[in-house]
């Protein structure tokens, strides 16, 4: 090893190594400090060493050592530190051609590129988490611990190609496929009869409720069960709007629909049927769509309703049933020995929400008890 003697040693300035071609200019201080001020083109051979292990390149914006099969890098050309192993022209502050052992840690603000070539992280791999080392979850994982948003995705996302699918382009999700072609769509090939979809509802093992939708004998189907797959359940639509009955029936508790009948045997001359005159008992009203003192039944919704009429009279009878102020049908009787006749009127009308229904008599004599006087507005659809 070359030593650098002390400027006030009687050996001081040093000779020249043997085995250099030419002279080095130096430059020293009291530290040790060893200056080469202008290098040759090569320094061979020479191996110095410093009090403080200390060399302070002067004029000079690259130093390359060179080994025996790999040369490192030290470059100052672009303003900032860069070295370069095993290339010529470093172009990051540290650059790196070849194989890297690194056996501390790495902190990093990122990393860059698409990972393809890392290897050996799948079968080693423990968490990748927001809440710093030491996080403790199942091997082959990776976890996500954010409370806000855990995983965000700028592109399509796809399990296993088809098993769930999310297209972000169109805003779309397919289960068992890779296009979507509704917002949620679900498509597998099963049998005629199947479920596809299930979603379990209710409370524990005793009370919950299996909503499945799929096929029965080739058609779209869509039931409930008791537990996940005991006896059918009755499957409410729109709060009981419509029932199905586990046997099979169909109830719709909020079916618009009317009964009423008249006590009395007053003489009714040409006017509307109202609570004045006609209706003083009401069977049924249901959704309150009668209204007794106008006598009007008003359609709720669009559809097919029915209004039906009938009577036991004791004198001449003529009776007529309107939409909306005009007559759709109409019905007669006249005198009988016995002085009692039977009269009734029905018809099927198709009408708008809002439309409403009523009775008017050209004349009407009831015989008198409700139970001779019998008035039906309903919708049938």
């Amino acid at each position: 090893m070359h030593k650098i003697p002390s400027p006030k040693s009687s050996s001081f300035p040093p000779k020249c190594n043997p085995l250099c071609k030419k002279k080095i200019p130096y430059q020293t201080k009291s530290s040790g400090l060893f200056r080469l001020k202008k290098p040759p083109s090569i320094v061979d051979t020479m191996p110095i060493a410093t009090p403080q292990g200390t060399l302070d390149f002067k004029s000079v914006d690259k130093v390359t050592f060179v080994g025996a099969s790999s040369n490192t890098v030290i470059d100052t050309t672009t303003g900032s530190l860069g070295v370069g192993v095993g290339v010529g022209g470093p172009t990051s502050n540290l650059h790196v051609v070849g194989d890297a052992l690194i056996t501390g840690n790495v902190t990093a603000d990122y990393f860059v590129g698409d990972g393809s070539n890392i290897t050996g992280i799948s079968s080693t791999l423990q968490a990748i988490t927001d809440s710093g080392p030491g996080a403790n979850v199942t091997s082959n994982t990776v976890q996500f611990t954010n409370a806000t948003t855990s995983l965000v995705a700028s592109g399509n996302v796809a399990v296993d190609t088809d098993t769930l699918f999310v297209d972000s382009v169109n805003d779309r999700v397919g289960i068992g496929t890779a296009s979507p072609s509704q917002l949620f769509h679900v498509h597998k090939n099963l049998p005629n009869t199947a479920h596809h979809v299930m979603a379990r509802i209710g409370g524990d093992t005793s009370s919950y409720n299996t909503l499945v939708f799929g096929s029965k004998e080739g058609r779209p189907h869509v039931g409930g069960h008791r537990g996940d797959f005991g006896t059918w359940a009755d499957l409410s639509i729109q709060d009981d709007a419509l029932i199905i009955s586990q046997s099979g029936y169909v109830r719709i508790p909020s079916l618009p629909i009317a009964s009423l009948s008249d006590s009395r045997n007053s003489y009714i001359y040409n006017a509307d049927l109202t609570s004045a005159n006609f209706y003083n008992h009401t069977w049924l009203n249901n959704g309150n769509h009668f209204n007794a003192s106008t006598g009007r039944f008003t359609c709720p919704v669009d559809g097919i309703y029915r209004i039906y009429f009938r009577v036991t009279a004791t004198a001449a009878t003529n009776v007529r049933l309107r939409k909306d102020g005009g007559g759709i049908n109409e019905a007669y009787a006249g005198a009988s020995n016995n002085n009692q006749r039977s009269v009734s009127s029905e018809a099927i009308v198709s009408c708008d929400a809002n439309d409403y229904l009523h009775i008017q008599v050209n004349s009407l004599t009831p015989q008198g008890g409700t139970q001779h006087c019998q008035v039906t507005f309903q919708q049938l659809g």
